[in-house]
């Protein structure tokens, strides 16, 4: 009996099993590595969307404070809220304009000083009168 053919044909059959093993691997490699790049993408997606929630936050805080800051602003009869402008970065206030004196400038800081959230006033008005 010649058993080489069979011998043969075993021989292709292993190395059949063993490339579709290998490509089953590599497959499997391929697979894990999108997945990797997938969760770093996700990742790094999450936390840029951190940083722009943070960022609005932020900005809305700072908004809040500014308006709470002008609403005191008018509520003097002295001080006007349109001869004032009030920025807010943080905590820290600052404000640029003219009062009509030096007590009205101070008490717009003292009014800002007040206003919940704030921690510091740059008070940069100036006065028109005595």
């Amino acid at each position: 009996m010649n058993t080489k053919p069979i011998v043969a044909a075993v021989a292709i059959a292993l190395g059949a099993l063993v490339l579709a093993a290998c490509d089953r691997q590599e497959m499997n490699a391929k697979a894990d590595r999108a997945v990797a790049k997938t969760e770093a993408a996700a990742d790094t997606a999450a936390r840029k969307t951190g940083e722009v929630v943070a960022k609005i936050e932020k900005t809305a805080e700072e908004a809040a404070i500014t308006a709470s800051v002008k609403a005191a602003l008018v509520k003097d009869p002295e001080l006007s809220a349109l001869r004032i402008d009030v920025d807010t970065t943080g905590s820290i206030v600052t404000m640029n304009g003219t009062a009509p004196n030096a007590a009205a400038a101070k008490r717009a800081e003292n009014l800002a000083i007040a206003t919940s959230g704030v921690t510091a006033v740059n008070n940069n008005l100036t006065t028109t009168g005595g």
